[in-house]
Formats: structure tokens, C-alpha cells, sequence
């Protein structure tokens, strides 16, 4: 009667005798190759997911960080022109009672007054636009007209006004203007405006950032560059940002579309775009003050670099983990083959002549008859006289 269902175990390894007989057969591994493979996608499927999620957790903090730093920028620069406005307010309320706004008693107090201000001159305009200017070196001009400038026109209707001049005629420099009507006895006589250097307010947005490859610079309404004009990355720029820009600087045609269509309709935004041989990210906002718009850009490598070393020390762990996996799976399977060979060798063969033992011949013996059922066979049995004393 053949032994079909006993069962043998060593380290653990437990397996029925007629599975460890057909010990050649490979059916066995093909489950356990399934499973690797099925584990290793999955691995991959994950890491894929993973770095995805954590490319786009780069990509919102990148936004919020460039949207911050460009509205910092903002406030710097409104804070700056509101300063500007009411110092020029308290200094034209002195006015009040002043009759004679040509008068040597108020060229004598602007003179005293422009070296307080952080302003390059202070001017009267009359009505009529005759100007006297009070330079910072204390020297008086009075062969001026500013009549059709318009901020001049803005004040004279009771509103405060600023204008950015690429280049002024009085300062022979680009300024930008702050302007605020003068009252007498509530009756607008006059115009008084603060003359002020552009570079300074460009400094103080470019210091504004966390290193020194971002920057910041303003922009007209019609696009053309109030600061910035320095700066390597906008030197391909013929003084108009928007008209220099089109679908190529952009990374698609809709990116390109919701960039003016977002100025048009005075929102702010952000996106990414290629100057030249450099990407940047930037973030624009809209300005209170003559539908200006500020920008603050950033070399997308300050970003790209530190999410390439995360997904690059990333990619590490996931093949050290690969690696890992696949050497305990050939670990196993070599452990598995010895323990299998082993337990053969324990049920088929015999200890002391090596050869196929009584369970071996009963399954060699139903194989041969099966595969060969008319065919007819003999039985030989040998005798070892004395084997007992090589057994002892």
C-alpha cells in the first residue's frame, strides 16, 4: 500500500511525501514568482503615487511661498507711497492761510522742509501750472511749467496722484511723483509734489526677498518696466514687459491666456515662464496706484534642486527596499530548495547506501506500471549475508 499522505517537516517546512517525491516539477514556484512580481509593481505603483503626492505639496508650497514674498512686496511699496502722501498732507496743510503760495516766507520753509524729506525736490504748481522747484541742494527753479502733466490735473481735482517718469526733465533721472492738492480756505489753490528717486523703491522690494536670485519689479499699466530694468533676466525685455511676452515664454497656450486675461481684469496670479535660457515661477499683484501690477520672480532651479534631492535620496530608499525585498525572496527560496532536497533525501533514500529506499521503489514501481500498463515486468530481490555487521 503506497504512503500517499504522510506528511514530513523540518525547519519548519512542512510538505506531503507524493509533492516532495515530484520534487522536480516547478509548479510550485510559479505562485511564489507571481507574488514577487506582484509585490514589486505594487511597490512602484506606490513610490509613482508617493512622489506625485509630494511633487505637488512642492508645487502649492512654492505657490504660496512666491504669492507671500510678492505681497510683502506689495505692501512695501504701498506703504512706502502712503508714507510719501501723508507727509506731502501735512506739509501742504501749513498752506492753508497762504495767500501767496510764491511767497519768500514758503520758499523759505521748503527749503528748510526738503531736507527732512527723503525726496530729491518739492515743487508748487499754481493753477495755471507755473512751478517753483525746490531742489534737495537748496537751489530754486521757477522756469517751469507742469500744467499738462497728469498728475498735476489729478491733484487739481482734489485727489492725491503719483506718476512714474522714465525720465524727468527737472531731474534729468527716472523719478516717480507724488502729488497733493493745496487748499485755501477750502478752495484748491495749488499743487504740491514730492520728487522721488525710483532706484530706492526698487531696492526696497529687491531686498525684500530671501536670497539674492528672486526679484521684484513693477510694471505700468500699458506693461511698460517701472523698476527691474537692470536685472540680467529682463535685459531681452525692450523696456514694454507685456508686449515682449508670448506663447513661448509660457508652458501652454491656455497659461499664456489666463496670464492676460487675469490683468486685463485686474486679478492677481501666479504661473511659470522661460526669459531667455531661464525658467522662473512668478506671482503678480495688482497695485491701488494707476493700475500698476508688481511681479516677483524666482529661478524655478531653487525649487527644482532641493524637490531633485528629495526625490533623488526618495529613489534610494525605494531600491535599497527593492533590493532588500529581492534578496530575502532568493534567500528564501534557497532555503526552501535545501530544505526540500533534504527532506527527500530523509523519505526516498536510504541512509547507508545512498540509494532509493522502500517508499522510492513503491513510487517508482506505480509510475513505471501506469506509464506502461501492458507491458510485463519482473521482480529481482537480492540477499546480503551479514549486512548487520556494516549496519553496527
Amino acid at each position: 500500500m503506497f504512503c500517499r499522505y504522510r506528511w514530513y517537516t523540518r525547519y519548519g517546512v512542512v510538505m506531503d511525501k507524493k509533492l516532495l517525491y515530484n520534487k522536480k516539477s516547478r509548479h510550485f514556484i510559479i505562485p511564489l514568482v507571481i507574488a514577487f512580481f506582484a509585490i514589486l509593481i505594487s511597490i512602484f505603483v506606490f513610490y509613482g503615487i508617493y512622489l506625485k503626492s509630494i511633487n505637488s505639496i512642492f508645487a502649492d508650497s512654492n505657490t504660496k511661498q512666491i504669492s507671500e514674498y510678492s505681497s510683502q512686496a506689495v505692501t512695501i511699496v504701498e506703504e512706502r507711497l502712503k508714507n510719501n502722501f501723508a507727509a506731502l498732507e501735512q506739509l501742504s496743510s501749513v498752506f492753508y492761510e497762504s495767500e501767496n503760495l510764491f511767497s519768500d516766507t514758503v520758499v523759505t520753509y521748503l527749503k528748510k522742509k526738503v531736507e527732512d524729506f527723503n525726496s530729491l525736490r518739492l515743487d508748487i504748481i499754481l493753477p495755471n501750472g507755473e512751478a517753483i522747484v525746490i531742489e534737495k541742494n537748496g537751489n530754486v527753479r521757477t522756469d517751469i511749467n507742469l500744467g499738462i502733466r497728469d498728475y498735476f490735473k489729478t491733484s487739481m481735482t482734489g485727489k492725491n496722484a503719483v506718476e512714474f517718469l522714465e525720465s524727468s526733465l527737472v531731474d534729468q533721472q527716472q523719478v516717480f511723483i507724488c502729488s497733493v492738492p493745496i487748499y485755501y480756505h477750502d478752495k484748491i489753490s495749488g499743487v504740491l509734489l514730492g520728487a522721488y528717486d525710483t532706484a530706492s523703491l526698487e531696492e526696497m522690494i529687491v531686498k525684500n526677498g530671501p536670497n539674492d536670485t528672486d526679484f521684484s519689479f513693477m510694471v505700468t499699466k500699458e506693461g511698460r518696466l517701472i523698476t527691474g530694468k537692470e536685472h540680467e533676466a529682463l535685459q531681452t525685455i525692450d523696456s514694454n514687459f507685456y508686449n515682449a511676452l508670448t506663447e513661448k515664454n509660457f508652458l501652454s497656450k491656455e497659461a499664456y491666456e489666463s496670464f492676460f486675461n487675469n490683468i486685463n481684469t485686474r486679478k492677481k496670479g501666479f504661473s511659470s515662464i522661460t526669459l531667455g535660457n531661464d525658467s522662473f515661477y512668478f506671482a503678480y499683484n495688482p497695485l491701488s496706484f494707476n493700475e500698476c501690477y508688481l511681479f516677483t520672480m524666482i529661478p524655478t532651479t531653487a525649487f527644482t534642486f532641493a524637490i531633485k534631492h528629495f526625490n533623488l535620496l526618495t529613489s534610494i530608499l525605494c531600491i535599497i527596499e527593492v533590493i532588500f525585498f529581492v534578496f530575502l525572496a532568493v534567500f528564501f527560496l534557497l532555503v526552501f530548495r535545501k530544505n526540500r532536497n533534504d527532506l527527500y533525501d530523509l523519505a526516498f533514500k536510504d541512509s547507508i547506501t545512498g540509494g532509493g529506499n522502500n517508499a522510492w521503489f513503491q513510487y517508482e514501481a506505480e509510475k513505471i506500471l501506469k506509464n506502461n500498463p501492458n507491458e510485463q515486468y519482473a521482480l529481482v530481490m537480492l540477499d546480503i549475508d551479514n549486512l548487520k555487521l556494516l549496519n553496527d
